[in-house]
């Protein structure tokens, strides 16, 4: 009995020491489930938006940071994560192309058919908020491929060269939405 009590009391200190690993799939994947949750919520917002809506611009425009704040979260969580394994790499390869990407493609396309909107809305009666939209889309597009990145560094080899499609896509995608405004 004392024995065992001697090894346990040996041994706890070691067990707790240990660091304790997420697995890396899982919070790559949470971090996608936060992205896209923040996208769905501003597009909520940006399809209610309407002319001269003042408010609800300055709501977008906070929604906006709450979505790159999420989207830097994700990029310090793969920074942090180990390599994936081929399984786990075309898993959050499929999340990223069937849900990511058509949720960030459609708030884009929804913010490009808003434009007339926010042309309509002044900022102290002098500029319209459109220069604050593609400022915007500036800042979340270098914040998403930096996102992008962070990914494709810890996908298996095999699946790095279709990552850099998407991203290629995505910014190109967020390169028309930014000509739209300019």
């Amino acid at each position: 009995m004392r024995f065992s009590a001697f090894l346990l009391a040996a041994i706890v200190p070691f067990t707790l020491a240990a660091p304790i690993v997420e697995r890396d799939l899982q919070s790559i994947s949470s971090s996608v489930d936060n992205i896209i949750a923040k996208i769905n919520i501003l597009s909520d917002t940006v399809t209610g938006f309407q002319q001269g809506q003042l408010l609800t611009a300055l709501k977008i425009q906070v929604q906006t940071g709450d979505v790159g704040k999420a989207v830097d979260a994700g990029t310090k969580c793969a920074k942090a994560s180990q390599p994936l394994n081929a399984d786990d790499s075309l898993t959050l390869g499929i999340k990223i192309l069937l849900e990511l990407q058509p949720k960030l493609n459609g708030l884009l396309d929804l913010l490009v058919s808003k434009k007339p909107a926010f042309k309509n809305v002044l900022v102290l009666g002098l500029l319209d908020v459109s220069f604050l939209v593609k400022a915007d889309l500036k800042e979340q597009k270098s914040k998403a491929l930096q996102f992008a990145d962070a990914v494709t560094a810890k996908l298996d080899p095999s699946l790095q060269g279709l990552a850099a499609q998407t991203s290629s896509q995505i910014a190109q995608k967020f390169d028309e939405a930014i000509a739209a405004f300019a």
